[in-house]
């Protein structure tokens, strides 16, 4: 199983978002409209980009986990 580190953990979830992408979420599916959100102040919004996929696979039960790659990512600031 793909592990990943506290550090990197909190580097794609501890920001804020911004109300602009808050209403993109919203109008995609309406059970967003009940998730609460926190607003923003600052002077930059940092993005999370994905920039390799971690390894899956589908196993039947008992099976053997193989798949241990775990995901890159890079933080961008706009």
């Amino acid at each position: 199983m793909a592990t990943q580190t506290l550090a990197e953990a909190q580097k794609l979830i501890q920001n804020d978002l911004i109300s602009g992408i808050i209403e993109d979420i919203i109008t995609t599916n309406p059970i967003w409209q009940v998730m609460p959100f926190t607003g923003y102040t600052g002077q930059a919004v940092i993005v999370n980009r994905e920039n390799v996929l971690g390894d899956s696979q589908h196993l039947a039960v008992g099976g053997t986990i193989t798949a241990k790659g775990a995901s890159t990512n890079t933080q961008l600031t706009f």
